[in-house]
Protein backbone atom coordinates (compact mmCIF):
# COMPACT_ATOMS: atom_id res chain seq x y z
CA UNK A 1 0.00 0.00 0.00
CA UNK A 2 2.80 2.39 0.97
CA UNK A 3 4.50 1.97 -1.99
CA UNK A 4 1.64 2.60 -4.20
CA UNK A 5 0.76 5.44 -2.53
CA UNK A 6 4.66 6.97 -2.79
CA UNK A 7 4.98 5.88 -6.86
CA UNK A 8 1.60 7.60 -7.50
CA UNK A 9 3.03 10.74 -5.58
CA UNK A 10 5.80 10.60 -7.87
CA UNK A 11 4.38 10.56 -10.81
CA UNK A 12 1.41 13.18 -9.70
CA UNK A 13 4.49 15.10 -8.99
CA UNK A 14 6.16 14.95 -11.96
CA UNK A 15 3.54 15.93 -14.12
CA UNK A 16 2.87 19.13 -12.21
CA UNK A 17 6.58 19.85 -12.54
CA UNK A 18 6.43 19.49 -15.98
CA UNK A 19 3.31 21.06 -16.60
CA UNK A 20 4.67 24.28 -14.71
CA UNK A 21 7.78 23.95 -16.68
CA UNK A 22 5.82 24.43 -20.22
CA UNK A 23 3.66 26.69 -18.81
CA UNK A 24 5.66 29.24 -16.77
CA UNK A 25 9.14 28.96 -19.02
CA UNK A 26 11.14 29.93 -16.35
CA UNK A 27 14.63 29.95 -16.96
CA UNK A 28 17.71 31.07 -14.72
CA UNK A 29 20.93 33.12 -15.78
CA UNK A 30 24.10 33.64 -13.72
CA UNK A 31 24.35 37.26 -13.11
CA UNK A 32 28.26 38.22 -11.99
CA UNK A 33 28.06 42.41 -11.74
CA UNK A 34 26.78 45.21 -14.00
CA UNK A 35 28.08 48.08 -15.42
CA UNK A 36 27.68 50.31 -12.91
CA UNK A 37 29.80 48.31 -10.40
CA UNK A 38 33.04 49.68 -11.97
CA UNK A 39 34.35 45.92 -12.55
CA UNK A 40 38.01 46.19 -13.65
CA UNK A 41 38.65 44.75 -17.61
CA UNK A 42 40.33 41.55 -16.03
CA UNK A 43 38.10 41.34 -13.70
CA UNK A 44 34.98 41.27 -16.76
CA UNK A 45 37.68 38.76 -18.84
CA UNK A 46 37.61 36.37 -16.12
CA UNK A 47 34.06 35.61 -16.37
CA UNK A 48 33.66 32.20 -17.64
CA UNK A 49 31.85 31.83 -20.58
CA UNK A 50 30.83 35.94 -20.62
CA UNK A 51 27.18 37.42 -21.95
CA UNK A 52 26.30 40.68 -21.80
CA UNK A 53 23.01 42.13 -21.85
CA UNK A 54 22.19 45.68 -22.42
CA UNK A 55 19.42 47.84 -20.83
CA UNK A 56 17.60 50.29 -22.67
CA UNK A 57 19.59 52.73 -20.28
CA UNK A 58 22.51 51.59 -22.01
CA UNK A 59 23.77 50.09 -18.47
CA UNK A 60 25.14 46.64 -19.05
CA UNK A 61 24.46 42.81 -16.99
CA UNK A 62 27.11 40.58 -17.14
CA UNK A 63 26.36 36.70 -17.12
CA UNK A 64 28.29 33.85 -17.29
CA UNK A 65 26.70 31.58 -19.69
CA UNK A 66 23.13 31.27 -21.12
CA UNK A 67 19.76 30.39 -19.77
CA UNK A 68 19.70 27.06 -17.66
CA UNK A 69 16.22 25.40 -17.74
CA UNK A 70 16.72 23.61 -14.56
CA UNK A 71 17.36 25.39 -11.33
CA UNK A 72 20.08 23.16 -10.06
CA UNK A 73 22.17 23.36 -12.82
CA UNK A 74 22.43 26.79 -12.49
CA UNK A 75 23.34 26.28 -8.92
CA UNK A 76 26.25 24.28 -9.53
CA UNK A 77 27.19 27.00 -11.83
CA UNK A 78 27.10 29.67 -9.36
CA UNK A 79 29.44 27.66 -7.18
CA UNK A 80 31.65 27.80 -10.11
CA UNK A 81 31.39 31.37 -10.52
CA UNK A 82 31.87 31.84 -7.17
CA UNK A 83 34.88 29.80 -6.60
CA UNK A 84 36.57 31.99 -9.21
CA UNK A 85 36.66 35.23 -6.97
CA UNK A 86 33.20 37.15 -8.29
CA UNK A 87 31.48 36.60 -4.33
CA UNK A 88 28.58 38.89 -5.25
CA UNK A 89 26.76 36.89 -8.40
CA UNK A 90 23.94 35.68 -7.91
CA UNK A 91 21.12 33.73 -10.18
CA UNK A 92 18.39 35.38 -11.97
CA UNK A 93 15.28 34.43 -12.98
CA UNK A 94 13.92 34.77 -16.50
CA UNK A 95 9.84 34.08 -17.15
CA UNK A 96 8.73 33.67 -21.03
CA UNK A 97 12.37 35.61 -21.87
CA UNK A 98 11.38 38.64 -19.70
CA UNK A 99 13.70 38.99 -16.22
CA UNK A 100 11.86 39.19 -13.30
CA UNK A 101 13.12 41.76 -10.26
CA UNK A 102 14.79 40.06 -7.66
CA UNK A 103 12.08 39.89 -5.03
CA UNK A 104 9.70 38.50 -7.65
CA UNK A 105 12.76 35.68 -8.57
CA UNK A 106 13.68 34.59 -5.37
CA UNK A 107 10.05 33.21 -5.19
CA UNK A 108 10.02 31.07 -7.89
CA UNK A 109 13.69 29.86 -6.50
CA UNK A 110 12.16 28.75 -3.17
CA UNK A 111 9.44 26.92 -5.35
CA UNK A 112 12.30 25.29 -7.39
CA UNK A 113 14.17 24.36 -4.00
CA UNK A 114 11.01 22.91 -2.11
CA UNK A 115 10.39 20.51 -4.90
CA UNK A 116 14.06 19.54 -5.18
CA UNK A 117 13.24 18.61 -2.04
CA UNK A 118 10.49 16.57 -2.77
CA UNK A 119 11.84 14.58 -5.13
CA UNK A 120 14.83 13.95 -3.57
CA UNK A 121 12.90 12.56 -0.70
CA UNK A 122 10.16 10.26 -2.57
CA UNK A 123 13.13 9.10 -4.76
CA UNK A 124 14.77 7.63 -1.01
CA UNK A 125 11.88 6.50 -0.16
CA UNK A 126 11.15 4.61 -2.91
CA UNK A 127 14.84 3.32 -3.14
CA UNK A 128 14.49 2.25 0.77
CA UNK A 129 11.43 0.28 -0.36
CA UNK A 130 13.18 -1.80 -3.92
CA UNK A 131 16.04 -2.37 -1.21
CA UNK A 132 13.89 -4.28 1.58
CA UNK A 133 12.49 -6.21 -1.82
CA UNK A 134 15.58 -7.56 -2.34
CA UNK A 135 16.09 -8.81 1.21
CA UNK A 136 12.55 -10.69 1.09
CA UNK A 137 13.69 -12.57 -2.28
CA UNK A 138 17.85 -12.34 -2.59
CA UNK A 139 18.11 -15.30 -4.60
CA UNK A 140 18.12 -14.27 -8.16
CA UNK A 141 16.70 -15.57 -11.25
CA UNK A 142 19.17 -17.14 -13.30
CA UNK A 143 19.02 -17.74 -16.94
CA UNK A 144 17.85 -20.64 -19.04
CA UNK A 145 19.75 -19.75 -22.39
CA UNK A 146 22.35 -21.91 -23.34
CA UNK A 147 24.91 -21.42 -26.28
CA UNK A 148 27.18 -23.84 -27.77
CA UNK A 149 30.89 -23.05 -29.03
CA UNK A 150 30.17 -22.34 -32.06
CA UNK A 151 27.65 -19.77 -31.58
CA UNK A 152 29.46 -17.99 -28.84
CA UNK A 153 32.94 -18.17 -31.84
CA UNK A 154 30.27 -17.03 -34.43
CA UNK A 155 28.51 -13.99 -31.73
CA UNK A 156 32.47 -12.95 -30.94
CA UNK A 157 32.90 -12.73 -35.12
CA UNK A 158 29.69 -10.38 -35.55
CA UNK A 159 30.98 -8.13 -32.99
CA UNK A 160 34.41 -8.11 -34.16
CA UNK A 161 32.99 -6.90 -37.63
CA UNK A 162 31.04 -4.38 -35.96
CA UNK A 163 33.65 -2.73 -34.35
CA UNK A 164 35.64 -2.50 -37.52
CA UNK A 165 32.99 -0.96 -39.16
CA UNK A 166 32.46 1.41 -36.57
CA UNK A 167 36.28 2.45 -36.79
CA UNK A 168 36.37 2.19 -40.58
CA UNK A 169 33.55 4.88 -40.11
CA UNK A 170 34.76 7.35 -38.02
CA UNK A 171 38.02 7.20 -39.75
CA UNK A 172 36.14 8.31 -42.70
CA UNK A 173 34.08 10.90 -41.29
CA UNK A 174 37.47 12.41 -39.80
CA UNK A 175 39.42 12.17 -42.97
CA UNK A 176 36.60 14.33 -44.45
CA UNK A 177 36.68 17.04 -41.78
CA UNK A 178 39.73 17.37 -42.61
CA UNK A 179 39.60 17.25 -46.35
CA UNK A 180 36.97 20.32 -46.00
CA UNK A 181 38.90 22.20 -43.51
CA UNK A 182 41.93 21.93 -45.40
CA UNK A 183 39.85 23.52 -48.37
CA UNK A 184 37.86 26.22 -46.26
CA UNK A 185 41.56 27.41 -44.75
CA UNK A 186 43.25 27.60 -48.09
CA UNK A 187 40.21 29.75 -49.71
CA UNK A 188 40.66 31.65 -46.63
CA UNK A 189 44.26 32.27 -46.80
CA UNK A 190 43.84 32.41 -50.41
CA UNK A 191 40.97 35.34 -49.79
CA UNK A 192 43.01 37.15 -47.16
CA UNK A 193 46.20 37.16 -49.45
CA UNK A 194 44.18 38.68 -52.30
CA UNK A 195 42.78 41.41 -50.21
CA UNK A 196 45.78 42.31 -48.56
CA UNK A 197 47.87 42.89 -52.17
CA UNK A 198 45.03 44.95 -53.41
CA UNK A 199 44.63 47.57 -50.10
CA UNK A 200 46.18 50.33 -50.34
CA UNK A 201 46.91 52.55 -47.39
CA UNK A 202 46.54 56.56 -48.66
CA UNK A 203 47.42 58.01 -45.02
CA UNK A 204 49.05 56.52 -42.15
CA UNK A 205 47.29 55.37 -38.98
CA UNK A 206 47.77 57.48 -35.62
CA UNK A 207 48.47 56.59 -32.16
CA UNK A 208 45.90 57.82 -29.15
CA UNK A 209 45.68 56.82 -25.42
CA UNK A 210 42.42 55.58 -24.22
CA UNK A 211 41.30 56.85 -20.99
CA UNK A 212 38.41 54.98 -20.69
CA UNK A 213 34.27 53.91 -21.55
CA UNK A 214 31.29 55.29 -20.33
CA UNK A 215 27.49 54.64 -21.59
CA UNK A 216 25.85 56.86 -23.86
CA UNK A 217 23.49 57.38 -21.65
CA UNK A 218 25.33 58.46 -17.99
CA UNK A 219 27.62 61.20 -17.29
CA UNK A 220 30.83 62.05 -18.60
CA UNK A 221 33.72 59.93 -17.77
CA UNK A 222 34.54 60.19 -14.35
CA UNK A 223 38.16 61.41 -14.58
CA UNK A 224 38.12 63.76 -16.81
CA UNK A 225 38.17 66.56 -14.18
CA UNK A 226 41.82 64.97 -13.48
CA UNK A 227 42.90 66.32 -16.41
CA UNK A 228 44.18 69.79 -16.94
CA UNK A 229 45.08 70.92 -20.35
CA UNK A 230 44.76 68.39 -22.67
CA UNK A 231 42.33 67.87 -25.69
CA UNK A 232 39.92 65.15 -24.88
CA UNK A 233 38.45 63.11 -28.33
CA UNK A 234 35.21 61.29 -28.22
CA UNK A 235 34.54 58.38 -30.18
CA UNK A 236 30.89 56.83 -30.01
CA UNK A 237 30.59 53.62 -30.23
CA UNK A 238 27.06 51.72 -30.34
CA UNK A 239 26.31 51.86 -26.54
CA UNK A 240 29.48 54.09 -24.83
CA UNK A 241 31.70 56.54 -25.58
CA UNK A 242 35.27 56.07 -25.65
CA UNK A 243 37.70 58.97 -24.50
CA UNK A 244 41.23 59.65 -25.70
CA UNK A 245 44.12 62.06 -25.77
CA UNK A 246 46.72 62.90 -28.19
CA UNK A 247 47.75 62.23 -31.72
CA UNK A 248 51.34 60.43 -32.11
CA UNK A 249 52.57 59.72 -35.55
CA UNK A 250 54.82 57.03 -34.36
CA UNK A 251 54.41 54.21 -31.52
CA UNK A 252 57.27 55.14 -29.45
CA UNK A 253 56.14 59.30 -28.92
CA UNK A 254 52.74 57.29 -27.87
CA UNK A 255 54.34 55.13 -25.08
CA UNK A 256 56.17 58.33 -23.52
CA UNK A 257 53.16 59.62 -23.08
CA UNK A 258 51.28 56.88 -21.88
CA UNK A 259 53.28 56.82 -18.70
CA UNK A 260 52.12 60.39 -17.81
CA UNK A 261 48.09 59.42 -18.05
CA UNK A 262 49.11 56.50 -16.47
CA UNK A 263 49.22 58.18 -13.10
CA UNK A 264 45.74 59.61 -13.81
CA UNK A 265 44.04 56.75 -14.73
CA UNK A 266 45.53 53.25 -14.24
CA UNK A 267 43.18 51.33 -17.28
CA UNK A 268 45.03 53.93 -19.61
CA UNK A 269 45.97 51.91 -22.83
CA UNK A 270 47.09 52.43 -26.49
CA UNK A 271 44.53 52.62 -29.30
CA UNK A 272 45.45 53.22 -33.21
CA UNK A 273 42.69 55.89 -35.11
CA UNK A 274 42.86 55.35 -38.77
CA UNK A 275 40.14 57.08 -41.10
CA UNK A 276 37.69 58.09 -38.61
CA UNK A 277 37.60 54.83 -36.74
CA UNK A 278 39.31 53.50 -33.78
CA UNK A 279 41.41 50.47 -34.08
CA UNK A 280 43.25 47.51 -32.62
CA UNK A 281 47.52 48.87 -31.44
CA UNK A 282 48.11 45.80 -33.44
CA UNK A 283 46.42 46.87 -36.84
CA UNK A 284 47.64 49.98 -36.26
CA UNK A 285 51.31 49.05 -36.33
CA UNK A 286 50.10 46.59 -39.49
CA UNK A 287 49.30 49.35 -41.33
CA UNK A 288 52.05 52.03 -40.78
CA UNK A 289 54.72 49.59 -41.92
CA UNK A 290 52.34 48.71 -45.19
CA UNK A 291 52.26 52.81 -45.42
CA UNK A 292 55.84 53.45 -45.35
CA UNK A 293 56.65 50.37 -47.31
CA UNK A 294 54.48 51.78 -50.42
Amino acid sequence: MRTTFILLAFMNLGFHLVHASGNQQIKYRIQCGTSRDKLSSEKINEIFELKTFTLPSGSKIYFSGGYFNKYEIAKNRLKVVKTAGLSKAFIRVFKYNNMLSKTAGQKYIEIAINKMAIVKSISKDTANISEAKLKVSPTPTSSKKYYSQAEIEAIKKKNAERKSQKIAKEKNIAAARKSAKDKKDAEKLKGEQGKKASLVIKEPPVFKIMLGKSAVYNDQFESMSKLNNEIVYTYQNRHEIIYTVGHYENLSEAKKSLISFKKIVGDAKLVGYYRGKMISLKLANELLAQYNNQ
